[in-house]
């Protein structure tokens, strides 16, 4: 799971810092953006996210009228994916619900103690999607954590040229800097190595054929498989 945080708001930057700490100690990619330039550059990314990825803003930044593009892009991240607003004290919520965000929920902190009251609701809400994950492959790349779930995993494949191995999922892929034998202990019971080179997700299979030894994925994606895969995979589904 991706967090992206945008808070142009310094009022909250202490807290949301301190926040990207328990985010990389749970192994969360983190995305933390407090200027419009960094905003659009992380949102240029969103149309491609997991649908796991959360978004947390700050209710100023979405009723400013400074930055239309922004708050055009929060409401249609809204509609796919989790955002979370941060709203202090007497901040107008009217604009907020003007926007057609199916899939936000709103923090409230007005106290004298509200730097504790927002990072004790953000612990409890990044924990809740953390075991909404946990269902997940937990990919590092780039200095940054990806969260795929599992049953978004077609397969993963080894370049022959340069030996690199390539994860499959959705319509998207990412390069994972594993072996496929440290790959295959992170993944769960669904996922055989079908060739000597290439894992796959036995739940997307739609075709095997034993002669030609090959498989057919749902997505019609054709892949090679070795004898052994089809001895593995009948004891898998007798077991």
């Amino acid at each position: 799971m991706n967090i992206s945080i945008f808070i142009c708001d310094r009022t909250l930057l202490s807290v949301v810092k301190d926040l990207t700490k328990t985010c990389i100690e749970n192994k969360c990619g983190i995305n933390l953006a407090s200027s419009t330039c960094c905003m659009n550059l992380i949102l240029e990314k969103a149309s491609k996210s997991s649908k796991n990825d959360l978004y947390i803003v700050s209710s100023r930044d979405i009723v400013s009228d400074s930055n239309k593009l922004f708050i055009e892009k929060i409401s249609k991240i809204g509609e796919s994916n989790n955002l979370i607003i941060l709203r202090r004290g007497n901040d107008s919520i009217s604009k907020i619900d003007s926007l057609n965000i199916s899939s936000r929920r709103v923090i409230d902190a007005s106290g004298d103690n509200w730097q504790k009251e927002y990072f004790d609701s953000l612990s409890d809400v990044i924990n809740e999607y953390l075991d909404k994950a946990a269902d997940s492959f937990v990919l590092h790349t780039n200095k940054t954590f990806i969260s795929i779930p599992y049953d978004e995993i077609n397969y993963i494949d080894t370049e022959k040229q340069n030996h690199a191995r390539t994860i499959y999922y959705g319509n998207k892929s990412a390069s994972i800097n594993l072996s496929l034998s440290v790959i295959e202990q992170n993944l769960d019971k669904r996922f055989l190595r079908c060739h000597r080179s290439i894992i796959v997700n036995t739940d997307k299979i739609s075709e095997i054929n034993g002669e030609e030894l090959y498989i057919k994925l749902k997505d019609n994606k054709v892949l090679p498989i070795n004898r052994n895969f089809i001895k593995l995979l009948k004891t898998d589904k007798s077991g």
